[in-house]
């Protein structure tokens, strides 16, 4: 037997609604990650002697953002590379 209208809709909205807390969770984890990535790369800049800050600030970031899980890191990379409001008509 197949449900009413209702229930199918109920369904579908349960769905939508599970795989919106779960990118909402991801979006958290990907943030934290890069948050943590700062931190270490400002660290590790601060730190080194002999090497170009530069370097090493950028290397240490791409470290600790490639460390990761897959999907948090895809996230984090999507949000990194994001825009947002501020872009130009031309960056778009």
């Amino acid at each position: 037997m197949s449900g009413t209208h209702y229930d199918l809709y109920r369904l579908s909205k349960d769905v939508r609604d599970a795989h919106k807390n779960n990118l909402l969770r991801l979006r958290a984890y990907a943030l934290e990650l890069l948050r943590e990535a700062l931190k270490a790369a400002v660290a590790a800049s601060e730190a080194t002697q002999n090497e170009d800050p530069k370097k090493v600030w950028r290397t240490t970031y791409e470290a600790v953002i490639a460390s990761a899980p897959v999907s948090i890191r895809d996230m984090a990379n999507v949000l990194r590379d994001h825009k947002g409001p501020r872009a130009t008509n031309c960056e778009t």
